[in-house]
């Protein structure tokens, strides 16, 4: 009976050995041999391969080995490294863990992540995945289950006609929480309710009170110089009805309101008209190994469209340095993003999405974001 604890082998007498490598097969063993550059000057001594195939054959063996297929099988985190926990799009290694001061597990893992216990039950990829190499340490499975209702800032530019667009970023204060929303009532009749980050907008009773009379009078001071504020035909934006005629590409016209009163909020209101779960997330962070956001050009670049990473690699070479060492992290959800904005913002860092630019640096197509405070402060 052997028992291993990180690399150590103890054997059933009691001796103990330093422990490189486990494998469940011998071409596997053999294999991790000669991949390691440790033994390049060494012999590799193989057991005589009959014997161990006839004791693989027996009962015990193989009603082990299905069980460690059964749960490998199972297991659906196959884009995520049990051991560091970042993401893993190529090149994973199947192992089971099975040490003396550890519960039995077993998974995916990078190869430079392998510890000398860990037996090998094989190599893992992924078809898709490997036609985009640039996609590195990529938790690409994690990327796909976050799409849906997300990313709702970034899916109303492709209606917007300009290339490049600023989009402010007004960090969440709480507005999932209060007992009151303000309801619009527009010219056709219809209603609509004020939202932030394409969800409604909840108040407590007072608030809701005092931000109905700002939305009044804002309407009828627009009202008044002509350009009156509107809701967009799909209901998806608000603003005056010059911005929205001036950013839509559809001839719609848009639909101006009449009013706003204050309502009691229940659930079914955002179930009716919430468009999303997440505004800005989820997005893909370009990160080097200690976990930073790499600078290009002392500016943050962020992905919305991962799967394009490589054209953007390229086009980045004319502001920036060729980037060879990074890996992909993931902004789950907005409340990571307002962290990671608040972090960059703190340093003075800029921050922009789906940068592309032209052969002197100019910015041809992306969005830039910045605190509503930063433009103001800049106007000053």
């Amino acid at each position: 009976m052997l028992s291993f604890q990180e690399d150590k082998v103890e054997l059933q007498d009691g001796s103990k050995y330093k422990l490189y490598g486990r494998a469940a097969t011998i071409s596997g063993a053999a294999r991790l041999f000669h991949e390691d550059p440790r033994f390049m000057k060494k012999n590799l001594i193989l057991p005589d391969a009959e014997s161990i195939s006839a004791i693989d054959n027996e009962l015990i063996p193989l009603t082990y080995s299905e069980k460690i297929r059964s749960s490998i099988t199972s297991n659906t985190n196959v884009s995520k490294c049990i051991h560091c926990g970042d993401g893993l799009s190529h090149n994973g290694m199947f192992v089971e863990i099975q040490e003396t001061s550890l519960p039995f597990d077993n998974g995916i893992i990078h190869k430079k992540c392998r510890r000398p216990s860990d037996r090998i039950l094989g190599t893992g990829s992924n078809p898709g995945i490997d036609l985009y190499p640039e996609l590195k340490n990529f938790d690409y499975k994690k990327w796909f289950t976050l799409l849906p209702e997300s990313q709702a800032v970034w899916g109303s530019l492709e209606n917007i006609s300009t290339k490049a667009t600023h989009i402010l970023w007004t960090p969440d204060q709480e507005h999932l929480v209060g007992t009151h929303c303000i309801k619009a009532t527009l010219e056709d009749s219809s209603t609509r309710y004020i939202q932030h980050r394409g969800q409604i907008q909840r108040f407590t009773s007072e608030n809701a009170d005092i931000e109905c009379s700002r939305f009044i009078e804002q309407a009828r001071a627009a009202q008044e110089s002509g350009n009156p504020l509107c809701f967009s035909s799909d209901g998806d934006v608000f603003s005056n009805k010059d911005t929205i005629m001036r950013n839509q590409q559809t001839p719609a016209k848009p639909i101006e309101c009449l009013n706003f009163e204050k309502a009691v909020y229940t659930r079914g209101l955002s179930a009716l008209h919430d468009t999303c779960k997440n505004y800005y997330a989820p997005l893909t962070t370009i990160m080097d190994e200690r976990n930073n956001p790499i600078l290009f050009n002392d500016m943050v670049f962020l992905i919305s469209r991962p799967i394009d990473l490589k054209h953007f690699l390229e086009n980045w070479k004319a502001i920036a340095s060729t980037v060879e060492n990074y890996k992909l992290n993931i902004i789950e959800d907005d409340k990571q993003f307002d962290h990671f904005m608040h972090k960059l913002r703190a340093k003075k860092i800029s921050v922009l999405v789906d940068p592309i630019f032209d052969r002197h640096g100019e910015l041809l197509s992306g969005s830039t974001i910045s605190h509503m405070d930063d433009l103001i402060n800049n106007k000053n």
